[in-house]
């Protein structure tokens, strides 16, 4: 049935007219003109016995045009546009909608809406690699397959058991938590800085959660992911960073001004063998949220990235004669934890060879060109594909329905975003994309209504 009516619809499509259901159901369609002057008629049935649909009445050709003035047209579907754009979505996941909009053009001769180009996005990907309860089921077994054939692949799960009224359930958990790091990125942490920053960003999927990054240095500065985590939020709980990734002493850890998540029982962080720093881009935000003034931002960071105490100075003060709060407000953070005035600099180089010492004594080795390279020297297994994985036998995989999207479409971002996400808005003003006219919109239009299609007129 759903083919029929796809080849029907195309054909509408091709030609520009339409039509409209006068009878359907599962063994029968009948079709006609939306015109009650156009006598256009399409019939089809199912033949039961061979199992095959059949279009049995095809009346005079449908050649007749519609009134209505539009780019998109009514019979194609987010569905049909979603076949049209598979290969597209099979080779970039990430395509932006602005190019599927634009492909639909070029090879149909349609403009469909933004919305319409997001929801066949969603269908193609759910064809391709399957809707987000498949590939939660999927996961045991990925997972598993993975500690196969990628040697030195640790993850970790943290699941909780399902009730079907009150009874449990043998067989289905729920995921909760997901930990996992690979070989190589241990092994190359030991050669790194002995610096670990830690970030989360929030998954904008069909269902909520938080996907936790922890990344170090090299003596180049290039930045090295060692492990990943996905949780309900930035919890030292789903955390096996310090048992698996970062046991050794004397650790620098940078992230947001959250330190409980760091300092509880059973964690591995104790105030002996790590120091927390906070990240400076996140006192930043908090203080531009607090105090909305980007001047002061600015020499906020002018002073956290300053190398002398003279220096410092000189910039607090300035904080401190604008505006006294936004001082007392810096005060109640310790220093130590987010300024650089401590921490040596390239001078001491100049310093030593000026003193004719041997500066290679004062610099650690992770500095050097060898250990650079020893960072970069393990190698990842080949993950063979899906044909050759042995079947998984274990415990179905669920989602956590509490974690699913109330709200439909496309989720909008709760991100607080400043002057350091945003450029600088001019005193512009909007014009309609239609008229090029300002103190006009979509809304206000006077033609809508009057004939015209509110997309094109």
């Amino acid at each position: 049935k759903e083919q029929v009516q796809d080849a029907i619809n195309r054909f509408h499509i091709v030609n520009h007219c339409t039509y409209k259901f006068k009878h359907s159901n599962t063994t029968r369609l009948l079709m006609e003109c939306i015109h009650h002057d156009y006598s256009w008629r399409c019939r089809a049935i199912l033949h039961t016995r061979q199992q095959h649909w059949e279009i049995m009445i095809l009346e005079v050709p449908h050649t007749c045009i519609s009134s209505l003035i539009s780019q998109d047209h009514n019979k194609l579907g987010s569905q049909m546009i979603s076949q049209t754009i598979r290969e597209i979505i099979e080779a970039n996941p990430s395509t932006p909608i602005s190019t599927i909009i634009a492909h639909i053009k070029l090879t149909m001769g349609y403009t469909i809406s933004y919305k319409k180009g997001w929801l066949a996005k969603q269908h193609a990907i759910e064809n391709i690699f399957g809707n987000w309860e498949e590939s939660y089921n999927k996961l045991p077994g990925m997972l598993q397959v993975m500690q196969m054939y990628v040697p030195g692949f640790i993850w970790k799960f943290n699941t909780q058991p399902t009730y079907q009224g009150g009874l449990l359930e043998e067989g289905d958990v729920i995921f909760k938590r997901l930990f996992w790091t690979f070989k190589p990125c241990i092994d190359g942490f030991a050669f790194c800085k002995p610096i670990v920053q830690v970030d989360g960003t929030f998954l904008y999927g069909k269902y909520k959660g938080t996907l936790l990054v922890a990344v170090a240095q090299d003596g180049r500065n290039n930045i090295i992911p060692i492990a990943f985590a996905i949780v309900e939020g930035e919890t030292s709980d789903a955390w096996n960073l310090r048992r698996y990734v970062t046991p050794q002493d004397r650790l620098c850890l940078i992230s947001d001004r959250h330190e409980a998540a760091y300092s509880r029982n059973g964690s591995g962080w104790t105030e002996n063998n790590f120091v927390h720093v906070y990240c400076i881009r996140h006192i930043a935000q908090n203080f531009m949220r607090r105090f909305k003034n980007a001047t002061l931002k600015k020499v906020f960071v002018n002073m956290a990235y300053a190398m002398t105490e003279p220096r410092f100075f000189y910039y607090y003060n300035i904080v401190r004669d604008t505006n006294v709060e936004a001082a007392q407000w810096l005060d109640n953070i310790s220093r130590e934890k987010w300024t650089k005035v401590y921490i040596p600099c390239s001078h001491v180089l100049a310093s030593c060879l000026h003193a004719h010492h041997n500066y290679q004594i004062y610099i650690s080795p992770i500095y050097t060109l060898q250990q650079v390279a020893k960072v970069y020297k393990g190698q990842f297994g080949e993950l063979r594909h899906e044909d050759y994985w042995r079947t998984y036998i274990g415990s179905t995989m669920w989602l956590n329905l509490e974690l699913k999207r109330t709200s439909k479409g496309r989720p909008k971002s709760n991100k607080i975003r400043t002057e350091m996400n945003i450029r600088e808005q001019h005193n512009r003003v909007k014009n309609y994309s239609y008229y090029h006219t300002s103190s006009h919109t979509r809304k206000t239009c006077p033609n809508i209504g009057h004939g015209f299609s509110s997309r094109h007129h």
